[in-house]
């Protein structure tokens, strides 16, 4: 009886593995991060200044900076 089951199991086709090499190694499109964003092209998508501020805000806990070196 599980044996006809097992048979019976819809079987998946898989990647051949060079079109998986393939898919890793094509180039993905650059999306850019919103504070990468001309103020320009930032209004033609909609954000407003304050928002397009608060993704450039960058906090001290987020950055490697220190000012004395």
């Amino acid at each position: 009886m599980q044996d006809r089951c097992v048979v019976n199991a819809p079987v998946t086709p898989r990647k051949s593995l060079w079109r998986q090499i393939l898919n890793i190694l094509r180039p993905r499109p650059y999306i850019p991060h919103a504070r990468d964003l001309s103020d320009h092209m930032a209004r033609d998508i909609g954000l407003s200044p304050a928002e397009m501020e608060r993704h450039r805000l960058t906090l001290p806990s987020q950055s490697t900076f220190h000012p004395r070196g």
